[in-house]
């Protein structure tokens, strides 16, 4: 609700006759999973409801984690052992990347990243046997599927290119499953509205 501004929505109440804190919890919780509402394409739910909060933490929850990590970690060491393996793993990192921040205030420029990655790309190349880089050549130039093609979807409708949408979903099925939402929404509004 944050995103928007208050005149983009209009608040109605589902149920009544709620009495206890509890009880209101789970009716929210239910209601969420029901009509889906944690789904984008639904609804705006980013938690779970009731007192099942997942979202990003408060200014004050942090500074109690910070607190905790403080305590928690004061006077106790890394054993020699473990000390070692990190100490190698990073090495490792550095040895064959760099350090991403060398030098710079906001982190690896594009340019690097890119060469990075070419180089990555190079080493994964002179890796292969001429056997193996002849079959990524013929797959880079037929544009080969990582597997067999899907000729319908789930519910069985053909996955023609009319039916399949930009996403490459299927446009039928797409159809049925908002008709399928729009009927929850209409049995809901009938049962909130019938609801003493």
């Amino acid at each position: 609700m944050r995103k928007y501004s208050r005149e983009s929505w209009s608040i109605h109440p589902l149920i009544s006759g709620i009495d206890e804190r509890k009880e209101l919890d789970e009716r929210e919780r239910h209601y969420i999973r029901v009509l889906k509402t944690q789904h984008p394409e639904v609804g705006y739910n980013f938690c779970d409801g009731g007192e099942g909060r997942m979202g990003p933490h408060s200014d004050e929850t942090k500074k109690k984690i910070k607190e905790h990590n403080a305590k928690y970690w004061t006077g106790k060491q890394l054993s020699e052992d473990h000390a070692r393996k990190l100490r190698e793993g990073r090495e490792k990192y550095h040895a064959e990347f760099g350090a991403w921040n060398k030098g710079l205030k906001t982190g690896p420029q594009e340019s690097d990243v890119v060469q990075r990655r070419a180089n990555y790309t190079k080493n994964w190349w002179a890796s292969l046997t001429p056997d193996q880089r002849k079959e990524q050549s013929q797959k880079i130039v037929r544009g080969q599927p990582k597997g067999p093609r899907k000729t319908h979807c789930r519910r069985g409708h053909p996955r023609t290119p009319e039916n399949l949408s930009a996403s490459r979903a299927c446009k039928k099925c797409r159809t049925i499953n908002k008709a399928e939402w729009r009927q929850r929404q209409k049995t809901l509004k009938v049962k909130r509205f019938a609801s003493p």
